[in-house]
């Protein structure tokens, strides 16, 4: 998947993989347990299957961004007020699609992932801390660390799954899959995977050179 592609919600093998990932999520308590020890090897295992591999380091690192953003409240308070934007950009490009979340989907299908890029290296002097710094500059060399190009797939990975869980139609998530079950059980995830986020930068376990040896599971 190259950097000038548009976003993964306009290819339809993509949409169902995520719809399939939901719904496991939702129906799989020990489902959710791995993919909070380990949410970027989870997500790239289910979703990017036929998708180069990426090293145990590419994982370890881009889980460490991950943590490292979710417990930065700087970032946290730019990210809700990024989907504002969003949201806005989609009611301002489609505006005959009355419905918010038919008209959020048709946006992202559409939306150049090299301008969320831009964005977030825009807004990256606010809320960089770190944290965030060791994470994307330091990796360990024994675990062969991802290139950049299979990092920066992950944090859009990361924002994507954070804009589908609302934008995703009812339909597609398949049947026996009710959505209102599964917000409640993806609101539940994302609070635990935010605390987890905190203690880990408690801990100092995202700091250094120990942080990148330890593989998928910090």
């Amino acid at each position: 998947m190259e950097p000038n592609e548009l976003l993964i919600l306009n290819y339809p093998k993509y949409s169902e993989r995520i719809a399939d990932w939901f719904g496991e999520m939702n129906a799989s308590p020990a489902f959710r347990e791995v993919f909070l020890a380990d949410p970027a090897g989870t997500v790239r295992q289910a979703i990017f299957p036929d998708q180069p591999p990426i090293s145990e380091g590419g994982v370890n690192q881009a889980n460490r961004i991950l943590f490292s953003t979710l417990s930065n409240p700087e970032f946290m308070q730019w990210a809700g007020e990024y989907n504002e934007v969003l949201v806005r950009r989609a009611a301002d490009e489609y505006p005959q699609i009355e419905d918010e979340q038919q008209r959020m989907r048709a946006f992202l299908a559409t939306l150049d992932k090299s301008v969320v890029y831009q964005d977030i290296a825009d807004a990256a002097p606010r809320f960089m801390d770190r944290e965030l710094a060791h994470a994307l500059l330091l990796g360990d060399r024994g675990l062969e660390t991802g290139t950049l190009a299979s990092i920066t797939m992950h944090v859009a990975v990361i924002i994507i799954l954070a804009l589908v869980v609302v934008a995703m139609p009812v339909p597609l998530l398949g049947d026996g899959v009710n959505r209102e079950d599964l917000r409640v059980v993806m609101t539940q995830l994302a609070q635990r995977l935010e605390q987890r986020a905190e203690t880990l930068r408690a801990e100092g376990r995202l700091l250094g050179s120990d942080a990148a040896r330890r593989g998928r599971k910090l």
